[in-house]
């Protein structure tokens, strides 16, 4: 939709030609890391790419962002946002693609177009009943798209910047992608339609560029993902079946080459694990009540208790990968694992 109001943009530009601010030390850019450079890619703009061999869990990219809104933001708390950066960083920011064109106001439509979002995304689409920041990164924003992303992306709150964590091994010159926050087991026409409405590009990654048979049995395995995500959270009751929904799960995400939320599915398995693991004791001690001797059987470490454990070590051991040793989510399952019986 056209937008008549005057745009903010002059205002903006006036205020950087009088601004006499020299760049901070705390500005959006961190450093690059020498294993990533910035170039032109053959599909669309430009891209980042590997400039030496990256192993799995390698952190790629450190950054601050330059710029956070919620949902409600507007051009004018984009405006009021910039006015306090350098103004090398404003006119960065100014630089930054606008896939909206004249169909919304410029500052808004740099940020619409280069925003990732500052908390996890569920992989199906939801009803948001809160409301989500947003940030522009002036380098990560150079980083494309894929809907089987070679990297993941972790927001830290208590440093307020985002981590890049190779999931994947990536080879020298391949391209490293990131992902925009699209619903993940949604099928390709519902993510490319969530990317168009949102950030206003179609979506031409390798896993969206799929066609014919390929592209349906791509579209079959999300679906199958997003059923079984769902059903997870009812089978709390059944630790049989709640079990074999998240193997399920993660058999076909590796099917699929989708290497995020392994760490999410291992854990429900874990839970579940326990989840038997108790049933089994309360039975023992049953048949220990009823039975002389039958307290016996409780001595050393039951087979789901064993199970247990090594399905937590892979929740952490994907976390690790993900989101890096110190991260919050990585801290849980350590001291998770350090509160499991040996």
């Amino acid at each position: 939709m056209q937008v008549t109001s005057p745009s903010l943009v002059p205002t903006l530009r006036q205020k950087m030609q009088s601004s006499q601010v020299s760049p901070s030390s705390n500005s959006g850019i961190m450093q690059l890391l020498p294993s990533f450079r910035i170039a032109p890619t053959h599909r669309h703009g430009q891209g980042a790419f590997a400039t030496k061999p990256i192993s799995i869990g390698e952190l790629i990219h450190v950054e601050a962002p330059l710029v956070i809104q919620d949902d409600m933001r507007s051009a004018q708390s984009i405006l009021s946002s910039l006015c306090v950066q350098p103004t090398t960083l404003t006119q960065a920011y100014l630089n930054l693609h606008n896939a909206f064109g004249d169909g919304m106001e410029p500052l808004l439509g740099i940020f619409n177009s280069n925003c990732i979002p500052l908390a996890p995304v569920e992989p199906v689409p939801t009803v948001p009943d809160s409301i989500l920041e947003h940030g522009v990164f002036l380098q990560l924003a150079r980083f494309n798209n894929s809907c089987n992303p070679n990297t993941s992306l972790t927001w830290d709150e208590r440093r307020s910047r985002i981590t890049v964590h190779a999931i994947q091994p990536i080879s020298a010159g391949a391209e490293i992608t990131i992902s925009y926050g699209q619903p993940m087991f949604a099928v390709k026409s519902d993510r490319r339609d969530y990317l168009q409405r949102t950030m206003g590009f179609l979506c031409t990654c390798s896993c969206c560029s799929l066609t014919g048979e390929a592209s349906s049995v791509s579209d079959a395995r999300r679906t199958e993902l997003w059923r079984l995500f769902k059903a997870v959270p009812f089978l709390g009751h059944d630790g049989s079946a709640g079990l074999r929904a998240a193997t399920q799960a993660l058999q076909t995400l590796q099917t699929e080459g989708l290497h995020l939320y392994q760490d999410s599915f291992a854990f429900e398995a874990y839970q579940f694990c326990m989840l038997l693991c108790n049933a089994t004791q309360a039975e023992q001690r049953a048949t220990a009540t009823s039975i002389p001797g039958g307290h016996q059987t409780l001595a050393g470490r039951t087979p789901t208790i064993v199970h247990a454990r090594q399905w937590l070590e892979r929740a952490y051991q994907w976390k690790v990968i993900a989101s890096g040793c110190e991260s919050d989510g990585a801290t849980f399952f350590a001291q998770m694992l350090a509160q499991l019986p040996l």
